[in-house]
């Protein structure tokens, strides 16, 4: 087991601002005031027995600005401010399990947790503090033995079991592109096969 903590300030951090009074998507980088980091991690890895290991993870941290800073503006004066580094989770963490219920055959079981976080639309200007998110993942495997040298290996799973995605992802040529949030991929189910030589 591990455990880690870190403290660490940030000196002109860059930030991303719209510039008003424009008819064009122009964004406008520029360095913002100090900011800091702190937080802890902790790791662990646990063999239960030859036919079952896990690995989890867990950091929680809180990241802001010094002063609140205007992290997005409209046309008409409207504004976003805060103190939060934005698309920063207080907490994620993961875990990933495997189970050898026979030498061919393997169950793969993980899982990422992140936190609410704080996510700007820069379509509507306004600052949003996303849901929890659990993407979990489930895969079963089973190893063929041809013969001797050659080793097939078919594999069935589902991503994102509990189907976590952003409820609120925009469409349309007026969207923010850039409001997106959460796990990548809604359900899915995989099929895969492999061969090896020895």
């Amino acid at each position: 087991m591990a455990l880690q903590r870190c403290c660490k300030p940030l000196c002109d951090v860059p930030h991303t601002d719209t510039v008003p009074g424009s008819s064009a998507s122009i964004a406008l980088k520029t360095n913002g005031d100090a900011a800091w980091v702190a937080g802890i991690n902790a790791e662990a890895r646990i063999a239960f027995s030859k036919q079952m290991e896990a690995t989890a993870a867990i950091t929680v941290q809180d990241a802001r600005y010094v002063t609140a800073q205007v992290l997005a503006q409209g046309a008409d004066g409207s504004y976003v401010s805060s103190p939060y580094i934005t698309r920063t989770p207080n907490v994620y963490g993961s875990i990933t399990s495997s189970f050898f219920p026979t030498d061919e055959f393997t169950i793969d079981v993980s899982a990422i947790v992140t936190g609410p976080m704080h996510v700007i639309n820069e379509r509507t200007i306004t600052m949003h503090r996303t849901p929890w998110f659990c993407d979990a993942a489930l895969q079963l495997g089973y190893d063929l033995h041809l013969n001797d040298l050659v080793e097939l290996t078919i594999a069935a799973g589902v991503v994102n079991v509990f189907n976590a995605y952003q409820s609120d992802l925009e469409s349309g040529p007026l969207r923010d592109a850039s409001y997106i949030y959460g796990p990548l991929r809604p359900r899915t189910i995989t099929l895969s096969m492999s061969l090896a030589w020895q």
